[in-house]
Protein backbone atom coordinates (compact mmCIF):
# COMPACT_ATOMS: atom_id res chain seq x y z
CA UNK A 1 0.00 0.00 0.00
CA UNK A 2 3.03 2.21 0.66
CA UNK A 3 4.17 1.85 -2.42
CA UNK A 4 0.56 2.70 -4.02
CA UNK A 5 0.28 6.10 -2.34
CA UNK A 6 4.51 7.11 -2.72
CA UNK A 7 3.81 6.87 -6.51
CA UNK A 8 0.34 8.46 -6.65
CA UNK A 9 -1.47 5.17 -8.61
CA UNK A 10 -5.07 4.06 -7.42
CA UNK A 11 -6.06 1.69 -4.60
CA UNK A 12 -8.73 -0.68 -6.44
CA UNK A 13 -11.21 -2.84 -4.80
CA UNK A 14 -13.36 -5.12 -6.92
CA UNK A 15 -16.88 -6.86 -5.21
CA UNK A 16 -19.10 -9.13 -6.70
CA UNK A 17 -21.53 -7.54 -9.19
CA UNK A 18 -24.56 -9.59 -7.59
CA UNK A 19 -24.35 -9.44 -4.10
CA UNK A 20 -27.24 -12.16 -3.54
CA UNK A 21 -25.99 -14.61 -5.66
CA UNK A 22 -22.37 -13.83 -6.27
CA UNK A 23 -20.13 -15.17 -9.39
CA UNK A 24 -16.14 -15.48 -9.88
CA UNK A 25 -15.88 -13.92 -13.10
CA UNK A 26 -18.31 -10.78 -12.35
CA UNK A 27 -17.18 -8.22 -10.47
CA UNK A 28 -17.57 -4.32 -10.46
CA UNK A 29 -14.74 -2.32 -9.81
CA UNK A 30 -14.02 1.05 -7.98
CA UNK A 31 -10.46 3.07 -7.09
CA UNK A 32 -9.70 6.05 -5.59
CA UNK A 33 -6.16 7.07 -5.16
CA UNK A 34 -3.75 5.58 -2.64
CA UNK A 35 -2.99 8.74 -1.40
CA UNK A 36 -6.44 9.78 -0.47
CA UNK A 37 -7.29 6.47 1.34
CA UNK A 38 -3.92 7.14 3.48
CA UNK A 39 -4.61 10.41 4.54
CA UNK A 40 -8.34 9.26 5.84
CA UNK A 41 -5.69 7.14 7.80
CA UNK A 42 -7.36 3.81 5.95
CA UNK A 43 -11.27 4.97 6.96
CA UNK A 44 -12.83 4.16 3.59
CA UNK A 45 -16.83 4.72 3.18
CA UNK A 46 -18.98 2.42 0.43
CA UNK A 47 -22.48 2.78 -0.62
CA UNK A 48 -23.84 0.72 -2.69
CA UNK A 49 -26.20 1.35 -5.23
CA UNK A 50 -28.71 -2.04 -6.40
CA UNK A 51 -31.55 -3.54 -7.65
CA UNK A 52 -34.38 -5.34 -6.47
CA UNK A 53 -32.31 -8.42 -7.63
CA UNK A 54 -29.03 -7.88 -5.68
CA UNK A 55 -27.07 -6.43 -8.72
CA UNK A 56 -24.84 -3.93 -8.14
CA UNK A 57 -25.57 -0.90 -10.54
CA UNK A 58 -22.90 1.72 -8.68
CA UNK A 59 -20.06 1.96 -6.15
CA UNK A 60 -19.36 5.32 -4.54
CA UNK A 61 -16.58 4.71 -2.68
CA UNK A 62 -14.69 7.54 -0.58
CA UNK A 63 -12.11 8.37 2.11
CA UNK A 64 -13.81 8.79 5.29
CA UNK A 65 -13.19 12.62 4.83
CA UNK A 66 -14.93 12.76 1.70
CA UNK A 67 -12.60 15.02 0.82
CA UNK A 68 -8.99 14.56 -1.02
CA UNK A 69 -6.05 16.70 -1.66
CA UNK A 70 -3.67 15.33 -3.94
CA UNK A 71 -1.47 18.16 -3.93
CA UNK A 72 -0.27 17.58 -0.21
CA UNK A 73 2.56 15.07 1.17
CA UNK A 74 1.18 11.63 1.72
CA UNK A 75 0.48 11.04 5.49
CA UNK A 76 2.54 7.97 6.89
CA UNK A 77 0.81 5.05 8.21
CA UNK A 78 1.09 3.78 11.92
CA UNK A 79 3.49 0.82 12.40
CA UNK A 80 0.11 -1.09 12.23
CA UNK A 81 -2.30 -0.17 10.19
CA UNK A 82 -6.13 -2.16 9.76
CA UNK A 83 -8.69 -0.56 7.13
CA UNK A 84 -12.18 0.77 8.82
CA UNK A 85 -15.04 0.58 6.16
CA UNK A 86 -18.42 1.48 6.25
CA UNK A 87 -20.50 0.33 3.81
CA UNK A 88 -24.39 1.22 3.21
CA UNK A 89 -26.87 -0.31 1.01
CA UNK A 90 -28.91 1.76 -0.95
CA UNK A 91 -31.75 0.29 -3.45
CA UNK A 92 -33.46 2.67 -5.94
CA UNK A 93 -37.24 3.22 -5.57
CA UNK A 94 -39.63 3.22 -8.49
CA UNK A 95 -42.15 6.29 -8.02
CA UNK A 96 -45.73 5.65 -9.31
CA UNK A 97 -46.41 7.00 -12.23
CA UNK A 98 -49.91 8.77 -13.09
CA UNK A 99 -52.88 7.48 -14.70
CA UNK A 100 -54.18 9.78 -17.14
CA UNK A 101 -57.40 7.84 -17.24
CA UNK A 102 -57.96 8.01 -13.41
CA UNK A 103 -60.97 9.36 -12.80
CA UNK A 104 -60.70 12.44 -10.92
CA UNK A 105 -62.39 16.11 -10.90
CA UNK A 106 -60.32 19.34 -11.21
CA UNK A 107 -59.19 19.17 -7.29
CA UNK A 108 -57.65 15.76 -7.97
CA UNK A 109 -60.35 13.84 -6.29
CA UNK A 110 -62.47 11.01 -7.21
CA UNK A 111 -65.84 12.69 -7.38
CA UNK A 112 -69.44 12.60 -9.26
CA UNK A 113 -67.62 13.85 -12.64
CA UNK A 114 -65.45 11.02 -12.11
CA UNK A 115 -68.30 8.54 -11.56
CA UNK A 116 -69.89 10.01 -14.77
CA UNK A 117 -66.97 9.61 -16.39
CA UNK A 118 -66.65 6.01 -15.23
CA UNK A 119 -70.14 4.24 -15.99
CA UNK A 120 -69.58 6.02 -19.53
CA UNK A 121 -66.38 4.02 -20.35
CA UNK A 122 -68.28 1.20 -18.84
CA UNK A 123 -71.05 0.88 -20.75
CA UNK A 124 -68.64 1.78 -23.74
CA UNK A 125 -66.74 -1.17 -22.95
CA UNK A 126 -70.28 -3.25 -22.14
CA UNK A 127 -70.74 -2.30 -25.91
CA UNK A 128 -67.47 -2.68 -27.08
CA UNK A 129 -66.77 0.42 -28.02
CA UNK A 130 -68.14 4.03 -28.07
CA UNK A 131 -71.70 4.52 -28.53
CA UNK A 132 -73.87 7.25 -30.19
CA UNK A 133 -75.54 8.39 -26.86
CA UNK A 134 -72.48 8.83 -25.18
CA UNK A 135 -71.20 11.36 -27.61
CA UNK A 136 -72.68 14.33 -28.35
CA UNK A 137 -72.00 15.96 -31.42
CA UNK A 138 -72.29 19.86 -31.58
CA UNK A 139 -73.39 21.61 -34.57
CA UNK A 140 -70.63 23.48 -35.80
CA UNK A 141 -70.71 27.00 -34.78
CA UNK A 142 -71.27 30.06 -36.97
CA UNK A 143 -68.50 32.84 -38.26
CA UNK A 144 -70.62 35.29 -35.19
CA UNK A 145 -70.64 32.74 -32.92
CA UNK A 146 -66.87 31.81 -33.22
CA UNK A 147 -65.28 35.81 -33.63
CA UNK A 148 -68.11 37.65 -31.53
CA UNK A 149 -65.35 38.72 -29.13
CA UNK A 150 -63.38 40.12 -31.81
CA UNK A 151 -66.48 41.97 -33.83
CA UNK A 152 -67.83 43.83 -30.62
CA UNK A 153 -64.40 45.56 -29.53
CA UNK A 154 -63.76 46.91 -33.49
CA UNK A 155 -67.35 48.19 -33.74
CA UNK A 156 -67.13 50.19 -30.73
CA UNK A 157 -63.97 51.72 -31.81
CA UNK A 158 -65.41 52.45 -34.80
CA UNK A 159 -68.32 54.07 -33.48
CA UNK A 160 -66.61 56.44 -31.39
CA UNK A 161 -63.96 57.03 -34.19
CA UNK A 162 -66.90 58.03 -36.48
CA UNK A 163 -69.30 59.77 -33.93
CA UNK A 164 -67.19 60.40 -30.85
CA UNK A 165 -69.22 61.41 -27.21
CA UNK A 166 -70.07 65.36 -26.79
CA UNK A 167 -67.67 67.33 -25.07
CA UNK A 168 -68.78 68.31 -21.96
CA UNK A 169 -68.09 71.71 -20.84
CA UNK A 170 -67.13 72.11 -17.17
CA UNK A 171 -67.79 75.29 -15.69
CA UNK A 172 -68.45 75.55 -12.18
Amino acid sequence: FNYLSENALPYRIALPANVLHPRRDEKVIAFLPAKCLAESGLQENFALHMDENGNVVGVDYDPAGGECHLEDRGAKLSSDPHFASTVSVRFYKTAPTLDPHAPTDVRGHGGPAGKKEREAKQRRSANGGTTKGDQKEEPEKTFWQKNWMYIVPVMMLLSNLVAPPAASSGGG
